[in-house]
């Protein structure tokens, strides 16, 4: 038999707690699974805080604010909350809503995309409003702290630990942080991811359903070792509920969502509803639909990289809530860089025709045109969106920057300078700009270019070339270039009928270049050589940029000096050349040109003594940038057609016929402004030769200021080109001197 003072003091209490336990837990999990249109708003002057982090130091809080608003939410906020002993907390905040169901739902759309849980708390809308960090301190951090001093000097209220819902819970010091928290020595959690998630609650009127991962609420009441315990060592059967001061709320709300009517209730409603709704603390984009919590996650799949699954995301959002401008803004984000230029084009066309004067469709629209300028080459696309967003904000130099890349990159490199030139007035310490002035002014201005080339081959040949050149610009569209070339060629002969050979070639050119628009070049040139023979030459071509996407040129050069072959220069030879090439980019990394010619070959007074039919096809990859490195794949195709069918009438041996494959790697490496190292390597073969080609080369270059450019190297060929084949080694140098 049980003593009644034993019964009195351990039994009837835990059946209390057993009668008492159902009740509450059923209440908890009707109210968290009650629809959306039962859940009322925080009361009136009240508002729901969706809280991540909570730290000691302003400055990583500050960080989390920072890092959220370019991953999560352009809302997130820092708090300055203030524990029961007046210290200061710096919370960082997802959003704020005067909807309860709307601050869960963005709790649990963090959920979903962190993996981390977020809390949510009730505060008084005016206290929220003022411990909300202003702007300005968010990058300024070491004044959060002197601001925080200064309101726990001036503000009795947090003295006494009283200040309001959202102070009155002290925040917890934990030993060591909560995972995903702020790295900080000094930081307490808020976060419902610890074995005392209870306590993180504050008081609010549906406390079980504050919990983000609440698929049992009932576990907050229940699940730890002595359930029963807790009722009775408290002797309050209201500290169930909660670690909390004031837990008789919890309670009131409880009983109120159970049927039962509690004291006040009637007042608060009428309260409320007497608030007028202009009056009322204003709505976040995380409303009841879950639309803003839907935006958040597909723009944080966007930013993870898997632009398909941000797109499907956006698909769905735009058949739920139409072509509302945030969502079609990010479909677009999506579109473009997924490189889908049609479905992009469209989706703007119609964003235009809603909204004719939206400037983010502009922006967007020109930023299209530019996407595919860089793979067709089509620059001019976007100068008119562009001018369109100038005339409306002039003052906006990363556009006017923008412009002028643009006009660069079409060959408009005067227009260019005029639009850099402006955004340099603007934004004075814009290093792009003065960079990109820098490197105009650099290849337009007036300049003196001379190099030189010795090269020795395989039977005692020396052939040794000086080229000088002087350029200048007459106005923006005409350069003019004069230069002289003096080629010095000597050759052993012997016993074995090789006659030697010492000659000296002069050549003396005047080409003029006439850019007529963007798109548009036109090239021409005389020239006049003296020495083993003499004569006037003539050269003319046009470039046509922007076509599918690349550059084609043709160029033609009339009756200059056969040097390539040694025994035509001792026999006034001459060639006649004609050359069509395509260049363009396929993408970010790959490029490709091709090109295909003929060559017109004749020997003293032999006209058309040959002619020689050649195509080229090239693709190169880069493979990095800093330093610059490139492989390329190069296939030659060469055929020779004689005048003469006899080989004994041919004075001037020439190689029949090429099918040549090689390999080519190419390094550029600046190691500071003034010194780089060049260096390259190919290996091929061709098909009607036994024995590899190799080719392998380097030097260094030498940027002395802003006026001259040197450059030292050497070259090696296992094979010349020639007949007989043979080594050929040659040093080079250049140096251009800049006006």
């Amino acid at each position: 038999m049980i003593p009644a003072r034993i019964f009195t003091r351990f039994c009837l209490p835990a059946l209390l707690a057993l009668l008492v336990l159902p009740t509450c837990t059923a209440a908890l999990r009707a109210a968290d699974n009650a629809p959306v249109t039962d859940i009322p708003p925080a009361p009136a002057g009240s508002i729901w805080s969706v809280q991540t982090d909570s730290a000691r130091n302003p400055a990583g809080a500050a960080q989390a604010v920072l890092r959220m608003r370019s991953s999560v939410t352009p809302e997130a906020r820092m708090l300055l909350l203030y524990s029961a002993d007046s210290s200061p907390w710096y919370v960082v905040e997802l959003t704020a809503s005067p909807d309860r169901e709307a601050a869960r739902q963005a709790a649990e759309a963090y959920l979903r995309i962190s993996g981390r849980k977020a809390v949510v708390r009730q505060m008084d809308a005016t206290l929220h409003e003022e411990r909300t960090v202003p702007e300005a301190l968010l990058r300024e951090p070491q004044n959060i702290a002197q601001l925080s001093a200064a309101n726990t000097a001036a503000d009795p209220v947090a003295q006494a630990s009283s200040v309001s819902t959202a102070d009155q819970t002290p925040l917890r010091a934990e030993p060591q942080p909560a995972s995903g928290q702020i790295d900080n020595e000094q930081s307490a959690s808020v976060l419902v991811d610890n074995e005392q998630s209870a306590s993180v609650l504050v008081d609010n009127e549906q406390s079980a359903s504050v919990l983000v991962d609440n698929e049992q609420p009932a576990s907050v009441l229940v699940d730890n070792e002595q359930p029963a315990s807790v009722l009775v060592d408290n002797e309050q059967s209201a500290s169930v509920l909660a670690d909390s001061e004031q837990s008789a709320p919890m309670l009131t709300s409880v009983l109120a969502e159970d049927g039962q009517t509690a004291p006040g209730e009637a007042v608060t409603a009428n309260a409320e509803a007497a608030v007028a709704p202009e009056q009322r603390a204003p709505y976040t984009p995380f409303n009841a639909d879950s639309r803003q919590a839907a935006l958040i996650i597909a723009r944080s799949t966007f930013m993870q990289g898997d632009h398909e699954g941000a797109r499907a995301m956006y698909r769905v959002l735009l058949t739920q809530y139409g072509p509302d401008e945030e969502i079609v803004a990010g479909y677009v984000d999506t579109l473009l860089e997924g490189r889908r230029w049609a479905e992009a084009e469209s989706e703007l066309a119609a964003w235009r025709v809603r909204s004719p004067q939206s400037l983010d469709a502009i922006r967007q629209t020109a930023r299209l045109y530019l996407l595919m300028a860089d793979e067709n080459g089509n620059y001019e696309a976007a100068f008119p969106w562009l001018e369109t967003i100038l005339e409306q904000t002039p003052e906006d130099t990363d556009i006017k920057s923008d412009y002028a890349y643009a006009r660069l990159n079409a060959g408009d490199w005067n227009g260019a300078l005029a639009l850099f030139s402006d955004v340099l007035d603007a934004d004075p310490g814009n290093t792009d700009a003065a960079e990109a002035v820098r490197i105009i002014c650099r290849d337009h201005s007036p300049q003196l270019r001379a190099d030189f080339r010795s090269e020795v081959q395989t039977g005692n040949i020396s052939i040794n070339t000086l080229e000088t050149e002087y350029s200048r610009q007459l106005n923006p569209a005409w350069r003019l270039a004069v230069s002289e070339e003096r080629s010095s060629i000597h050759r052993k002969g012997n016993n074995q009928g090789t006659t030697g050979i010492a000659t000296e070639i002069l050549r003396h050119s005047v080409r003029a270049r006439n850019d007529i628009n963007t798109r548009w070049s036109l090239l021409s040139g005389i020239s006049y050589f003296s020495g083993k023979a003499e004569g006037m030459g003539a050269e003319a071509g046009f470039e046509r940029r922007d076509l599918l996407g690349g550059t084609l040129s043709l160029e033609g050069e009339l009756n200059a000096p056969w040097l390539s072959t040694l025994d035509a220069v001792d026999r006034e030879g001459t060639t006649d050349t004609y050359t069509a090439r395509y260049e363009r980019p396929l993408n970010d990394f790959w490029s490709m040109s091709a090109s295909a010619g003929a060559v017109r070959y004749s020997l003293e007074n032999i006209s058309g003594y040959s002619w020689q039919e050649r195509e080229e096809f090239a693709l190169t990859r880069s493979i990095r940038y800093l330093p610059d490195l490139s492989a390329s794949y190069i296939f030659t195709r060469t055929r020779q057609h004689y005048r003469q069918n006899d080989p004994a009438e041919r004075p001037v041996d020439l190689v029949d016929k090429e099918d040549i494959h090689a390999l080519r790697l190419e390094m550029l490496h600046w190691y500071n402004d003034y010194v780089a190292l060049r260096a390259f390597g190919s290996a091929g073969y061709d098909v009607f030769r036994p024995s590899p080609l190799f080719g392998a080369g380097g030097g260094l270059r030498f940027r002395l200021g802003e006026r001259i450019d040197l450059d030292a190297g050497f070259e090696y060929n296992n094979d010349t080109g020639q007949v007989g084949g043979g080594e050929a080694k040659a040093l080079t140098s250049s140096i251009i001197f800049r006006f």
